[in-house]
């Protein structure tokens, strides 16, 4: 079973009720009311509730998880998630989320776009997700709105 997802303020409060539609248990920063948290302060809010937290703020997550592992730290995992139309942005991370079933755990886990891409270019596809998904989430194939 995925992990809860947490979404940090810079993402669109609203992908939340499309990952729910997808059975993805998801909450907001804003649902949270941690609204105004430094970027640590959100990623151990995320961790203390044991879910994953995703972000468009590729630059700062990187930054706090390679800090973290140089300090032995844990987090319950970073999803680093491309910012887009709403509908791709809820495409690809739920995307992510499935994907995570491959490994044992999401902790300290830093997740980027760009690996699970690498590999549903070369074909691999998840349960779940039909062909159209994977192509549209690749942007071979137009998103349906």
């Amino acid at each position: 079973m995925p992990p809860g997802a947490y979404l940090d303020e810079c993402v669109n409060r609203h992908l939340t009720r499309l990952l729910r539609a997808r059975g993805i248990d998801a909450t907001t920063a804003f649902a949270a009311g941690t609204l105004g948290y430094d970027d640590e302060s959100q990623l151990l809010f995320a961790t203390r509730l044991g879910r994953i937290i995703l972000t468009h703020n590729q630059r700062h997550f990187q930054r706090l998880h390679t800090r973290f592992v140089a300090e032995g730290r844990t987090h319950a995992g970073i999803m680093l998630i491309p910012n887009g139309p709403l509908a791709l942005v809820a495409l690809r991370a739920a995307m992510l989320i499935a994907w995570l079933d491959r490994f044992a755990s999401a902790e300290s886990l830093l997740i980027r776009w760009h690996d699970l891409q690498a590999e549903l270019t070369q074909g691999v596809r998840l349960a779940g997700f039909s062909e159209s998904e994977a192509r549209q989430a690749i942007a071979l194939d137009p998103i349906e709105p």
